[in-house]
Order: C-alpha cells, then sequence, then structure tokens
C-alpha cells in the first residue's frame, strides 16, 4: 500500500481526517468523480479498525475478520466492481458462524436461519413457542428493513410506520424487551441473545434492530478476505490512488480550519496548513468536535447533544497463535464462552473489570495462509471498559493469563502448543484509533445511539461532513464502507455536483 507523510499539494477539493472504511471509501468514490482527495492518516497504516497486522508469519485481523454472504457481500462486490478493483480483493467462503459455551452445555449454531431455530428447539423443546416466535420477529424486522426505500425521508416516518409495522413496533425495543415479551426460560434466552458479545453490550440495552439484522444476516453464511481484511483496506487504497486521490500516512490533523462559520482545510500535525473547501472527518466524534473544530465554533445545543451521548465499551484483546489441530474440535469460526446463563451477571462481572463474554476467533480455520503450516491464530476479545480502578500495566499480563486460560477450557492442549501471544488493552485501542476511552463501536449500541440517532453525516459547520460509525447508518464493516458511501453522495450534493454520480446498491443501510 503506497503513502507518504506529506502531501504533494497545498490545496484540495476534499480532506479526509482517517482512513478507515468510511473516511477510505468516500475518498476513493469522490476521487472517482473527479474531486481532488488528499485522505490523511495519523497511523502509519490505513485502515482505521479494519488494519491487520503481522508478527513473525502471523497475520491479525483485530476487528474485521468476516462479512455476510448475501446482501452485504454483495455490497462489497459491488464496490470493488464499480472502484475496478475486485481483482485486487478475494473473497471467500467460511464455515459456520459461532458456537456458545454455557456452564454444562455448548450450543452449536448452524447455518441457516431455519437450522438455527430448529437447533435451538431441539435444544429446549419447552421453550418452543417462545423461540420461534423471537426469530419470527427478527426475521420479519430483517425483511421489513430491506424493503425500505434509501430515499426515505423524515417527512415520510408516519407512512413508513403504517407499512410496516414490526419496525414501528420494534424501532425503541431492547433485544432484552423482545426476549422477556417472548420466553420466561432463562437459557432459552441466553442462547437466543448469545450472540450479544459481538456488539458490546447486554442484551437489556442493546438495540433489537441492530441485533436481529446482525443475526439474521451472519447466520446464513458468511465471506472472509483471502489474505485478511487489510486486502480490502489496500485496494480501497489503490482506487483512491487510481482515480487521483493522495493518501498521507504517519501525519494526522491538529486542528480543522474554521472561518465565518465554514470549513476551510486543516493543520496537520507536522504544522503544515492545508487547504479545502469540504472537511471529511472519519475520526472520533468527540475528537472533531472537542479539539479539531472546538466548541466556541458549535451550537450549545448541538454541544449539549453530543456530550449526553454514551460511546461504547472499550475491549481487552488477546493475540495468540498455537500449533494444537484446532480442526480436531470441529470449531466454528467465533466461540463466545459465558460462565452464567444471565447475559446481565456476565456484563455485570464485565463492567467490574472481570473477565466475561468473550469470543475466540479461529480466523485460520477458513484461511491457512494467515499462519504458517500447521499453526492457527486465535484473536480473543473480552469487553472490557476503559477504567478499572488500577493502571493496564499493572494487570495486563494477568489479564492476558486469564484470557489464555479461558481458551485452554475451551481448546486443551491450547496453551501447550502456544506459539505467539501478545495482548492490546483500551489504552493501546484508544492510542491507535483515536476513538474516545478505546470505542469499539463507536457510540454504544442501545436505542437512544443508533441508526437515525447518531450523529448526522453534515454538521453544523458549512463543509464539515461526518463518516464512519459515529455516525450514520452505525457500526460494523458494512454500515461503515455504508456511510462513507452516503457521506459521498452528500458531499457531492452539497457541492453542486449529482449523487448518482457515486457508486448506490439497493441493499445498502438508509441514512435517515
Amino acid at each position: 500500500m503506497d503513502g507518504h507523510n506529506e502531501p504533494h499539494d497545498d490545496t484540495y477539493d476534499i480532506v479526509v481526517i482517517g482512513s478507515g472504511m468510511g473516511g477510505i471509501t468516500a475518498g476513493a468514490l469522490l476521487a472517482k468523480v473527479g474531486r481532488k482527495v488528499l485522505v490523511v492518516e495519523r497511523q502509519a497504516g490505513a485502515g482505521g479498525y479494519a488494519h491487520a497486522f503481522t508478527r513473525d508469519s502471523y497475520v491479525f485481523d483485530p476487528a474485521i475478520h468476516v462479512v455476510a454472504q448475501g446482501k452485504e457481500g454483495q455490497i462489497f462486490d459491488s464496490l470493488l466492481k464499480y472502484l475496478e478493483i475486485r481483482d485486487r480483493c478475494t473473497l471467500q467462503p467460511a464455515g459456520r458462524w459461532y458456537a456458545a459455551v454455557f456452564p454444562n452445555l455448548t450450543f452449536d449454531a448452524p447455518v441457516g436461519i431455519q437450522q438455527l431455530i430448529d437447533a435451538t428447539v431441539e435444544c429446549l423443546p419447552e421453550a418452543e413457542a417462545g423461540i420461534r416466535r423471537f426469530y419470527q420477529i427478527c426475521t420479519q424486522l430483517h425483511y421489513e428493513l430491506h424493503e425500505i426505500s434509501l430515499e426515505v425521508s423524515l417527512k415520510e416516518l408516519d407512512r413508513i410506520m403504517e407499512r410496516f409495522p414490526t419496525i414501528r413496533d420494534y424501532s425503541r425495543a431492547t433485544v432484552g424487551d423482545v426476549l422477556d415479551e417472548c420466553l420466561t426460560d432463562i437459557r432459552a434466552k441466553a442462547i437466543c441473545a448469545a450472540a450479544w458479545p459481538y456488539l458490546g453490550v447486554a442484551p437489556s440495552k442493546l438495540d433489537f434492530i441492530t441485533f436481529s439484522v446482525m443475526v439474521l444476516a451472519h447466520v446464513e453464511a458468511l465471506f472472509h478476505c483471502e489474505g485478511g481484511f487489510q486486502k480490502m483496506v489496500d485496494a480501497l487504497a489503490f482506487a483512491l490512488a487510481q482515480y487521483g486521490g493522495e493518501l498521507v500516512l504517519g501525519n494526522g490533523v491538529q486542528k480543522i480550519l474554521i472561518e465565518d462559520g465554514r470549513a476551510i482545510g486543516v493543520v496537520l500535525d507536522s504544522g503544515r496548513e492545508i487547504r479545502a473547501p469540504v472537511v471529511v472527518s472519519n475520526a472520533d466524534a468527540r475528537q472533531t468536535f472537542d479539539t479539531l473544530v472546538g466548541e466556541e465554533h458549535l451550537p450549545a445545543q448541538f454541544v449539549k447533544r453530543l456530550h449526553r451521548m454514551r460511546p461504547s465499551i472499550s475491549a481487552f484483546l488477546l493475540f495468540a497463535a498455537t500449533k494444537l489441530d484446532l480442526h480436531q474440535f470441529n470449531a466454528a469460526h467465533d466461540t463466545f464462552v459465558f460462565h452464567h446463563w444471565d447475559h446481565e451477571e456476565t456484563f455485570r462481572d464485565v463492567m467490574n473489570g472481570t473477565i466475561g463474554g468473550i469470543s475466540i476467533r479461529l480466523t485460520t480455520l477458513d484461511d491457512p495462509s494467515l499462519a504458517p503450516p500447521g499453526e492457527h491464530v486465535a484473536i480473543v476479545t473480552a469487553p472490557m471498559p476503559y477504567d478499572i480502578g488500577v493502571p493496564w500495566s499493572d494487570v495486563k499480563d494477568r489479564y492476558t493469563e486469564m484470557l489464555l486460560d479461558e481458551v485452554e477450557s475451551v481448546f486443551p492442549g491450547f496453551r501447550e502448543q502456544l506459539t505467539f501471544a501478545e495482548a492490546s488493552t483500551p489504552l493501546a485501542l484508544e492510542r491507535f484509533t483515536g476513538n474516545y476511552q478505546g470505542a469499539t463501536y463507536g457510540w454504544e449500541l442501545s436505542p437512544p445511539f443508533t441508526g437515525s440517532k447518531r450523529l448526522k453525516h453534515q454538521t453544523p459547520i458549512e463543509g464539515l461532513f461526518l463518516s464512519g460509525h459515529w455516525t450514520q447508518p452505525g457500526t460494523g464493516c458494512v454500515r461503515t464502507l455504508g456511510s462513507g458511501v452516503h457521506t459521498a453522495q452528500i458531499v457531492l450534493a452539497s457541492t453542486g455536483g449529482d449523487p448518482r454520480a457515486t457508486f448506490d446498491h439497493p441493499d445498502l443501510p438508509p441514512a435517515i
């Protein structure tokens, strides 16, 4: 991936701050329609949370590791073709999504929503009616969401609510609300909500729409990116350069220049001033407005709203490798491990700094190229607060050992044949991405902070736009990619261009 640490010029049509999926996508699309684009990244590599890293001969994807086949896969495939980079990124089918380990029971989730329902009923036949009702609501909601036109405006919300009653009835619901509506058995609730660690918040606070869409998309089948998802980022960076755009690495932005209420450019960390009538921030929203812009340039009501919004939890990550043959366990791509049947109890543990609700991701089951022959890599994620009451430097080694114990409990022999282990704390996530307190999902994925409740792409500052998981439509690979697409469309429309000139796809998450 090409990149340099100083821009070639002092003026551009558009400066994009941050090369996460939203930023690099917006930049590549705007370059394709002839805009002079500069993407500025303070780290040495592009991608944000999508940036993979290599240690020895091991390749680790910290965040993005699979995308759903079906509509999500079609979006990726269509975007790559539109940018003429399809041959630079190979998407391959992955295995089944997950297994969930509970006290005295392991639930293996099969591929396919009907198969998932049947397997859950077989496990707990006494809860059959409630299980089927829960997944019926998920399925209907998923269907209705894909029926909504991307051209929807707020004025049409009444019509939407009439036409789509499931969206109307569950638009403010949490997963816990719907579980309580359908089920009484705590084990049935636990199995139906087992994938909540993917979204970083307990069922009682987790937005039901976000959860149901994720489950319905992922359980049908998955793609992995051959060689790791850095290949996707590198392909987008290539497209940016191919259409005349520029990527600067290792030189971030220290200030967004504001004059007479509008953005006129940026000041780089190197002290260089770059002029542009449009600035797109793919950076942390609080950093964007509190530090790069400054509250003195913002309406008081906007500042109040910004500080009322709740960032998501962070995580403690373990990157490990082993010579143990993990195929012998018939393991899924992800294994969730719970010490309690009650997910709320698990989340209380997490908030108290206790390991709980972890996921063990085994990427080499699908892509052996990510490790030397005969070895496997595991990426272990433990949701974790930024502040656990003691310095992370004092406890990092202890947490690493605890996560290794968790992996060993599921895959005996993992420790004995361990060949590599390295951990990252929430401090490292904050340092690398600039996300407030190492937030892993932007804003918390609870109903007040999801979908249209997230910040809009357009800001109170003329010429300043947002992209990425702090803005609409939300978090996750396809949504941040969709955010970049919507941002590019809005930027074009606001500067006299035709938004239809950029990539469009009927299954992109809507920006409301």
